[in-house]
């Protein structure tokens, strides 16, 4: 009877301890204190309450920008729920990623991230809410430069606790509008007619006509021309596809340059005072046909570029409240999400250097959280527990096993024990050792996220 009671209270210990460890979406697999030891070091949600009656644009501190329409939240029965909290993480950086145990994988492939953002939802009373079905929230996620190789890519936690970045999407082709007397305000100055004018201010501002058209947006302002007949090419059809008319215009940029150029190609100008034209004159007509084919050039390209994105019409059922705004002019990548949770904006790693390695860290200790991180890059793999202590960053077979070698990475590793939270971190070179040690010591939360900061900055 008494061994019976010891195993009975053993099991409901371990019964215990097993229900300690939950599967958290924003962190991942690990015991409900070390999860409040990170949330007190990681990026601090933001929250955002909103009255769904109305169109509502959030703009979150380091510059995500969620635009909402009206009646976007439903409870579990269908019902619109007009008082929400909107909560955002934002992660811009790598001592981002490594404190919300984040990773830049999809599936078997490696990824490189400009910034992973996580949304939750809350009515007044903190029950879960839903998207409605036919309401997606637009959000624009800054970027340093558009790259055209960049996908939204949406993650879950795995039952290991990592995350996987399954699914992508391409970014969202529809334009948000924008009140043209606010763009009047931004809009740069540009030719018209020979003179120096706002565009915005002397043709659209008061005509009410260009109120949520292509027009009305902030991806048109770049496409301004000081060619009258670009611009009307532009506003003869404002019915079509955005991608379509900078189409057009790249075909009539053509057309012109082989008109205009040949005019000058053939048109020799005598030599004013009789007789062949001297070589100085020569040299200065071809100086002109050569400026004018490269400037028409620069043109063409520029235009091709535009059509590249493949933008198309106007959403008219968004609408952005410009009193919050204050960068119009910062590059955003754009997605329509129908569900909350992470999403992120990558493009896929590749590099030619990168060969198979086996690479193994070994700690003195269980660790929680383990990351390799390569330099200069936005790349951070987490390492799975091989034997007792030692964690590998690729896989045998299937997966992502091939890494850059010869380039410097850096190992960090986050533990927790008996309360206490340890941390180790070493330099290396990437296929120099299969083996890196790793040595943890005792740190205090504060004293965390300084080191991470500190290190990651000096890599």
């Amino acid at each position: 009877m008494k061994q019976s009671i010891i195993i009975l209270v053993l099991v409901l210990t371990l019964s215990s301890c097993k229900q300690d460890v939950k599967l958290n979406s924003e962190f991942g697999l690990f015991p409900t204190e070390f999860i409040d030891s990170l949330k007190t070091v990681s990026v601090q949600k933001q929250s955002f309450e909103l009255n769904t009656k109305e169109h509502n644009t959030v703009i979150a501190e380091n510059g995500t920008i969620l635009i909402i329409s009206p009646n976007s939240f439903v409870d579990n029965n269908g019902n619109i729920v007009e008082d929400v909290t909107i909560e955002i993480k934002e992660n811009f950086q790598i001592s981002d990623f490594i404190l919300s145990n984040l990773q830049t994988i999809h599936n078997n492939e490696i990824l490189e991230s400009t910034g992973m953002i996580y949304l939750s939802l809350a009515d007044k009373n903190g029950k879960e809410i839903y998207l409605s079905e036919n309401n997606k929230i637009r959000v624009q996620i800054p970027q340093n430069e558009i790259d055209e190789n960049s996908k939204i890519f949406l993650g879950q936690r795995k039952e290991d606790g990592t995350i996987n970045w399954e699914n992508f999407e391409e970014p969202s082709k529809s334009l948000v509008p924008y009140p043209i007397a606010f763009l009047a305000k931004i809009a740069p100055w540009r030719c018209i007619e020979s003179d120096i004018v706002n565009v915005y201010e002397e043709k659209f501002k008061n005509n009410l006509e260009f109120e949520n058209t292509l027009v009305a947006t902030k991806e048109f302002i770049e496409r301004v021309a000081c060619d009258d007949e670009v611009m009307e090419i532009y506003l003869n059809n404002l019915d079509k596809n955005l991608y379509k008319i900078d189409e057009m215009v790249v075909e009539h940029l053509v057309r012109d340059s082989t008109e205009y150029l040949n005019s000058w190609i053939f048109k020799e100008v005598p030599n004013p005072n009789g007789g062949p034209r001297t070589k100085a004159q020569k040299d200065a007509h071809k100086r002109l046909v050569d400026n004018a084919s490269q400037n028409y050039h620069n043109r063409i390209n520029w235009y091709r570029e535009l059509a590249s994105q493949k933008l198309t019409k106007v959403d008219t059922t968004k609408r952005v409240d410009t009193t919050k705004i204050k960068n119009i002019n910062k590059a955003f990548i754009s997605y329509d999400i129908s569900s909350l949770g992470w999403v992120n904006v990558d493009i896929f790693f590749k590099d030619p250097k990168s060969e198979s390695i086996e690479l193994v860290a070994k700690t003195n200790q269980e660790v929680q959280i383990i990351n390799l991180l390569l330099n200069g890059r936005n790349v951070i793999l987490s390492g799975y527990e091989k034997e007792e202590n030692q964690y590998s960053f690729t896989k045998d077979e299937e997966g992502y096993n091939r890494l850059p070698k010869g380039e410097k990475a850096l190992i960090t590793a986050i533990g927790y024990d008996n309360g206490n939270l340890t941390f180790g971190k070493t330099e290396i070179i990437l296929g120099k050792n299969k083996i890196e040690n790793v040595d943890m010591k005792k740190i205090s939360a504060t004293e965390l996220k300084e080191e991470i900061i500190k290190t990651v900055a000096n890599n």
